[in-house]
Formats: structure tokens, sequence, C-alpha cells
């Protein structure tokens, strides 16, 4: 007897083929819904997920703003890139990188993900975040980096009421004329 996603098949016929491809197609179809979600409020995770220059490796991006304290927010952007390791080495960092976060204040509402450019100029640079100490760094399933800062209140209220802030994260990836990657996350919503 099999479990998958709690559902429990006895043995594999065609029922049971049927019922697990329904259930990949559910979520198949929760997980394509899901996605196109841009915003995220404060304290929550918002990550958005891609194919990286070829069907067969992908990328992960996630933004996080929280732990508020004396009038500054701690803003989070992690990037993982799905590819086989040597590929990351040779073209990624060897390159070099020039790896780099910018967090900006949308006024556009663009789609997160793969950029063709650089923002829009309706769009306000807000700041620079570092990288993480320790980051970047190359495993098994690819290359992943960290960046962090901690932001004055003031930085984050980019409009007048709610404000809308997301982080583009650039490289250099030296087999594609697309230099620098531009990688936009979704956006954090919040009243700062």
């Amino acid at each position: 007897m099999r479990t998958i996603l709690g559902i429990r098949f006895r043995r594999t016929t065609r029922r049971a083929v049927t019922a697990a491809g329904l259930v990949a197609v559910v979520l198949g179809a929760l997980f394509v819904a899901a996605s196109p979600a841009s915003a995220a409020p404060i304290g929550q995770q918002a990550c958005n997920f891609g194919g990286y220059l070829w069907h067969t490796t992908s990328y992960n991006e996630c933004i996080l703003i929280g732990g508020y304290s004396d009038g500054d927010w701690d803003v989070h952007v992690g990037l993982d890139i799905n590819v086989p390791p040597d590929y990351a080495q040779q073209a990624i960092l060897n390159c070099p990188a020039n790896f780099s976060a910018e967090l900006w204040g949308s006024d556009t509402r663009n789609t997160p993900g793969f950029q063709s450019g650089p923002p829009p100029g309706d769009d306000d640079f807000l700041t620079y975040l570092p990288i993480s100490p320790g980051w970047p760094r190359l495993g098994a399933n690819g290359l992943g980096i960290e960046f962090d800062k901690r932001v004055n209140w003031r930085v984050l209220n980019e409009d007048d009421g709610t404000d809308e802030v997301y982080v583009v994260v650039k490289f250099n990836d030296c087999t594609t004329d697309f230099n620098p990657v531009r990688l936009r996350t979704n956006e954090i919503v919040h009243n700062f």
C-alpha cells in the first residue's frame, strides 16, 4: 500500500494512475495559480519560481521583511539557481558573477521573474542590500546566495499610504547575452 499526498493506493492500476495524475494536475494548477501572486504582507516570505535559461534548470527567489525594532526592518533575500554545479562554477562564479541586490519601491506593478532591463523609471531605487556573510555557496543542486540589510522605515516608506517594495538581484552568466541577468522578487506590501 502506498500513500501519496494523503491518497492511499493498494496497487498500481489504471484507476490509481489516473488518481495520481489527477493529483498532479490539481497540484500543478494550484502551483500555477499561486505563482503569479505578486504581493505578500510583512513577516511572510514571498517567493517566485521559474525556469533558468533552459527548460531543465530553474531558480527560486524569496524576499522577507520582518523583525521590526526601533524604527528599522530586516530585509532578507535568497536566490537559489538550480543548475549543475560545474555550470554554476564556470558560467556564473568564474564569469565573474558580480552579484548585487537593489531594493526598489514599486509604482508599475511589473511581473516578478526575469527582467529584460532595469526597473521602469516610475519605480524608486531605495537602497542596496549587501551579500550575507558566507555567501554565495555552491552545492550539489547549484548555487545559492543571500542578501541582508537592516533598513529604516523611512527608506521603505516609498508611497503615501500602502507601500510596495521588491528586490532585483543582478549577476553575470557568461553563457547568455542578457548580462547582467536580472531577477525581480515578488512585492512586499505594507504601510511603513
